[in-house]
């Protein structure tokens, strides 16, 4: 799996954004050229991938959005979009027209992070894409284990959409400790999530899920009673990596301080016909997490 940074601005100030340094760095190209994109896709045919995953920081607002949407449809791939969706309702229409097979992976924060027209903006673009027939996630971010997450699903059962995707962002700040994703508040909070609302929703939990903290007891209830897959650790990234649009590969992006490999570039890769499975095994070389999130324990370490 390869995520594609189109480009390095956002139209939001998330709390738990881990891409600060990387969109206020003027060295950094902040759209990725036509030419740079096809490349990429032409790197991922070779390696017989299927799908072109596009990300970070909001590729909604990319001048290059529909015009990469078209080439990786005429390419025959299967499209991943991550978006925040808080843009304007005709932007959002004008982008996804006729594109009806692709996935959007909406970000959606807790409800007070929305002012009154931001929220009717996301209730009326989730509305329109699924009158577009496109495949919506809702991806929620937690960030405090005091705040329920009651708005995110009564969303989500207002316009149908069945999966839901917990994800625990806390560790991606290099500054800051949101939540200790190693504290046993947050697994209690995650498994009572589960419990509520499994049985409506297909829940998926993102990286960095400890597998120590879930009691024996807690472990079986999921397992007979739910459809999640749980991975542990760096399990659910491990074979990934992402592109950014200075051509630069890095893995997992709040850890690439310690993980970016300079020596990896799109045109070295094409030039020397590199395999993507060659890629990951160079960088999960350096990328080793056995217990806890790398990241999360960096921090916690800082702070004493």
């Amino acid at each position: 799996m390869v995520n594609i940074v189109i480009n390095n601005y956002c139209n939001q100030k998330c709390p738990y954004c881990f891409a600060y340094e990387n969109m206020k760095n003027k060295e950094l190209k902040k759209d990725m050229d036509l030419w740079t994109y096809i490349k990429i896709l032409h790197f991922l045919k070779k390696n017989k991938e299927t799908e072109v995953r596009i990300l970070w920081w909001e590729p909604t607002i990319s001048p290059n959005i529909r015009k990469f949407l078209k080439i990786a449809n005429k390419w025959w791939f299967d499209i991943i979009i991550f978006s925040n969706i808080n843009i304007d309702n005709q932007r959002l229409k004008d982008i996804f027209k006729w594109f009806n097979w692709i996935r959007i992976n909406c970000n959606i924060n807790d409800k007070k992070f929305y002012n009154e027209k931001q929220l009717k903006n996301i209730d009326e673009n989730i509305e329109t894409l699924n009158k577009l027939w496109l495949k919506t996630i809702i991806w929620y971010n937690i960030t405090n284990i005091k705040q329920k997450p009651n708005f995110i699903f009564s969303l989500a059962k207002k316009h149908n959409i069945s999966a839901i995707n917990l994800k625990i962002t806390n560790s991606s700040l290099w500054w800051k400790l949101i939540i200790d994703n190693s504290s046993k508040e947050l697994w209690e909070y995650i498994f009572e999530t589960i419990e509520k609302y499994h049985k409506d929703f297909f829940i998926e939990i993102s990286c960095w899920l400890d597998k120590n903290i879930f009691s024996e007891k807690q472990l079986k209830y999921i397992e007979k009673n739910t459809r999640l897959n749980l991975k542990f650790w760096c399990n659910w990234n491990i074979w990934k990596f992402e592109i950014n649009t200075d051509w630069s590969i890095f893995k997992c992006y709040p850890l690439k301080k310690l993980f970016k490999d300079k020596s990896l570039d799109i045109n070295q890769i094409l030039k020397n016909n590199t395999k993507i499975e060659d890629i990951i095994n160079s960088l999960n070389n350096k990328f080793k997490c056995n217990w806890e999130c790398t990241s999360n324990k960096m921090i916690k370490k800082s702070e004493k």
